[in-house]
């Protein structure tokens, strides 16, 4: 089975630690502050161990075969990261 466009848009935040992660938006002056809304640094790793997204955290394993937390990822990302500032367009 493929890949849902959520699913690949996650999997690279993840990889890159870039994307609308508020502590990159952060670095390059696109985000106030580079804060998850629970307080931590929002960036990959926070994502993976935080448990922010889904309630359980995750290993750099689990994400190479866990398409459906990179779907999460993706839809979290777009709601609570970067203020939904994406791509320099407000969504």
């Amino acid at each position: 089975m493929k890949w849902d466009r959520d699913e690949l848009r996650g999997l690279t935040y993840l990889h890159t630690d870039k994307g609308p992660l508020k502590a990159w938006l952060f670095k390059i002056g696109r985000a106030e502050d580079p804060f998850c809304m629970c307080g931590g640094t929002q960036n990959a790793a926070h994502i993976m161990t935080s448990g922010c997204v889904g309630g359980t955290r995750r290993t750099w394993e689990d994400i190479w075969t866990d398409r459906e937390f990179c779907g999460e990822v993706a839809r979290f990302l777009r709601k609570n990261g970067g203020d939904g500032v994406v791509g320099g367009e407000e969504e």
